[in-house]
């Protein structure tokens, strides 16, 4: 079944022609299991599928492509636990049409041209060539000097992010809307932490390395201690890939914040009463080039004596940006033991192992000490 597509709000298709199994279906096998009774021909050919040459085992669970969590939270049928508004059974006594998840980041890099590579099972080695092979001119009967190409590469290796959910058993048996809400909650959460890192991951504590801290793309320096941005800062991150970097290739692309887009539509090219910065017209194009606009993008920087409250500002060739995904994208399993059972409770946990870099430093630019209040 393909469902239908709309990155910028964070929905991915779930699969092209798999079954998968219902939440319901897990907690009868886990139910099963404790029982020591045998699984259905149906459920045992679903979990072969599952664990068929898929490079990971995720045992009593299921795997969806690429992302969309929400980490820690425990949700009851009755109210029992302690978070204030965060009970499922909000959802139980009614007829419900749909359950509305937390508002989040779109997934918007895909979409704008990052290159996305699933099914990886080992280190994903992405050489690059480095610009040092030019033509010259010769004389009829002149030998020419050959030239060398040389090669740098990209490595991505697995980094482990996880999610989950704690949900009571009763939930699960009075709300037949819960799985596809659990599913979305622990795919949107971790598509925009993925999201996120591939922006401005540190490359430190596990996480992978991202766009802003890539040693070697172009900077666009604001002031000692930060300063608001204006049309030459925009020009210059601009010519620092196209020009500098002859990156021009037809997916070049801005990634900011919302409160960027704010702060630049009220920011005017030749002075108070001229056209803003960012045409009022446009939601999603800065300078004639796409504009990811997205909260994955940092506004709590530092610069000098301005603390946690600069903004970054990139403009990128977006096809030099890779996420790399093994397996098959993001394993959602039930988990399920002997207190939990105790205690009328199932894990469901979303599991991902993901890696993301830039092959191309240079065909980046970013200004990282953008005010905008």
């Amino acid at each position: 079944m393909q469902r239908n597509i709309d990155r910028r709000n964070g929905i991915v298709p779930f699969s092209e022609g798999r079954k998968f199994p219902h939440i319901s279906e897990i907690v009868l096998a886990a139910f099963a299991s404790s029982e020591k009774r045998t699984l259905t021909a149906e459920q045992i050919e679903a979990q072969k599928e599952l664990r068929g040459n898929d490079g990971l085992n995720f045992g009593k669970g299921y795997m969806v492509p690429f992302y969309e969590a929400r980490a820690g939270s425990a949700m009851s049928a009755t109210g029992t636990t302690s978070t204030t508004g965060d009970q499922g059974g909000m959802s139980i006594g009614r007829e419900i049409v749909e359950i509305g998840t937390a508002l989040r980041a779109g997934l918007v890099l895909e979409s704008l041209g990052a290159r996305v590579i699933g099914g990886l099972t080992g280190t994903a080695g992405l050489p690059r060539a480095q610009p040092t092979l030019a033509g010259a001119w010769y004389s009829e009967n002149a030998s020419p000097s050959m030239a060398s190409e040389l090669f740098l590469n990209l490595d991505l290796s697995p980094k482990r992010l996880v999610a989950w959910f704690d949900v009571s058993l009763q939930l699960i048996a009075q709300q037949s809307n819960i799985e596809q809400f659990l599913r979305t909650e622990l795919m949107q959460t971790l598509g925009a932490e993925i999201q996120r890192v591939a922006i401005g991951g540190t490359g430190s504590g596990n996480q992978p390395l991202g766009i802003l801290n890539t040693t070697g793309i172009g900077a666009v320096v604001g002031g000692t201690n930060g300063i608001a941005p204006t049309n030459a800062h925009l020009a210059a991150l601009e010519y620092n890939v196209t020009g500098t970097s002859k990156a021009d290739r037809g997916k070049c692309a801005w990634i900011v914040s919302p409160y960027v887009r704010q702060k630049l539509r009220q920011t005017f090219i030749n002075g108070t009463g001229s056209d803003p910065v960012w045409d009022k017209d446009e939601a999603y194009s800065l300078f004639g080039h796409p504009a990811a606009v997205t909260p994955s993008s940092p506004d709590t920087l530092t610069k000098g004596t301005s603390a946690g409250v600069c903004s970054s500002i990139a403009f990128l060739e977006m096809s030099e940006l890779f996420i790399g995904l093994w397996g098959q994208g993001i394993g959602i399993e039930a988990v399920y033991d002997t207190a939990m059972q105790s205690a009328g409770t199932i894990r469901v946990l979303a599991t991902a192992y993901v890696d993301c870099g830039l092959r191309t430093p240079t065909a980046a630019a970013a200004m990282l000490d953008a005010l905008c209040a």
